[in-house]
């Protein structure tokens, strides 16, 4: 079994996929009555190390053999609970192949955290096309902000010399791209030409 708050985690998220209460999305996960306490479980008693019940395991979230070993394909040390996780989440096989394609350091934790935001795979390798080196952190923390990679562009077309911190800052007031060009030629709003001095110096 998972830690607890893994084991929460996962509950929750097949709450919300399925509609399910705690209680009865618990019982997906665990063979106790519902209203009982549920014992911890020895180390070594999880439903991943009995192959009966880890087929039992697959079944309930709808894995199969097929797709648990796509998973460890890509993530080799992936354990029946973090593929139970990322399943129920709606995360597959080809959507982590598509962020390792992108960026191959990426953890199953910062694909998780992509795939809940939204951000998928092909969104990451535009992000790093536009500005290399950018973290996934970086990269989440952008797209929360609705700033996409094509503005990133923008504004590093504008002046080449911009950090993502610059460039969020003028995102967040309303500077675009095209604003900060035209402020480099003295055309742009007072707001922008403030931004190019401030950047400038």
């Amino acid at each position: 079994m998972p830690d607890d708050k893994d084991f929460k985690r996962l509950v929750r998220a097949r709450m919300e996929q399925t509609g399910e209460n705690y209680t009865q999305a618990r019982s997906t996960f665990r063979d106790d009555e519902p209203g009982e306490p549920s014992e911890p479980s020895e180390p070594g008693s999880g439903p991943h190390d009995d192959p009966v019940r880890s087929q039992e395991y697959e079944a309930s979230l709808g894995l199969n053999a097929l797709a648990t070993a796509s998973f460890r394909a890509h993530l080799p040390d992936a354990t029946l609970d973090d593929i139970a996780g990322a399943w129920v989440l709606g995360l597959r096989a080809q959507h982590i192949a598509s962020y390792l394609a992108a960026d191959p350091t990426l953890t199953r934790d910062d694909m998780l955290g992509a795939w809940v935001l939204g951000l998928r795979g092909e969104a990451v390798a535009s992000y790093l096309a536009a500005m290399p080196g950018l973290s996934i952190d970086d990269m989440q923390g952008a797209w929360v902000l609705g700033l996409r990679w094509d503005a990133i562009a923008g504004f590093l077309n504008a002046i080449p010399t911009l950090t993502l911190d610059k460039i969020e800052e003028a995102w967040v007031v309303g500077l675009r791209p095209e604003h900060v060009a035209s402020a480099l030629v003295d055309e742009g709003t007072p707001q922008a030409r403030a931004f190019v001095d401030d950047v400038s110096r």
